[in-house]
């Protein structure tokens, strides 16, 4: 697997992008930023990921729960404890026809 740096819209932290049996990942590590930088990344990766084919992966030091409730409509995660105690949560879109989700609050609260 060969990662390459991807320029995200709107995010403030370095992406790559990979692919993996015929998936594209673009992911971010977000395990050294304070709030809000985790939810600004969070929602402007969600807000590119927009077919089937599509994952965002991010690495952090907590699981986002304040994310949860925003997105659940569009898309699904799946959480693990990686090394280090940081959480690897991984969203894929439910629908490529759900378009639910209101990315214009990014903040923690």
């Amino acid at each position: 697997m060969i990662k390459t740096p991807y320029n995200m819209t709107g995010a403030s932290l370095e992406f790559v992008t990979y692919i993996i049996d015929d998936i594209n990942y673009y992911e971010f590590d977000c395990s050294e930023v304070e709030c809000p930088e985790p939810m600004i990344n969070a929602m402007a990766g969600l807000k590119n990921i927009t077919q089937l084919n599509e994952r965002l992966v991010m690495i952090g030091l907590q699981e986002p729960a304040g994310l949860y409730p925003r997105i659940n409509k569009d898309f699904s995660w799946e959480v693990k404890e990686i090394e280090n105690d940081l959480f690897k949560i991984t969203f894929k879109k439910i629908d490529s026809n759900s378009n639910s989700s209101n990315f214009d609050n990014d903040s923690c609260s």
